[in-house]
């Protein structure tokens, strides 16, 4: 669930960048990679279930993608 909200942020992120292009990102399906250090806010695997954990920076060259089904 954390991956795919870092997936929206960075969707988001795109949307304001100057340039006027529309990027369309799959969340069930699509992995991206930042960019540029981008603030989100995010959740950690603690004890076998996501846990909030606020927000924080996630540097550039980070990958996120959708949960993986069990």
């Amino acid at each position: 669930m954390a991956v795919v909200a870092v997936a929206v942020a960075v969707a988001a992120l795109t949307g304001c960048a100057t340039k006027r292009e529309t990027v369309v990102v799959n969340a069930t399906s699509d992995m991206v990679i930042l960019m540029s250090p981008t603030t989100a806010h995010v959740g950690t695997w603690q004890h076998g279930a996501w846990t909030d954990s606020g927000k924080m920076v996630l540097p550039a060259g980070w990958i996120a993608g959708p949960e993986r089904k069990k």
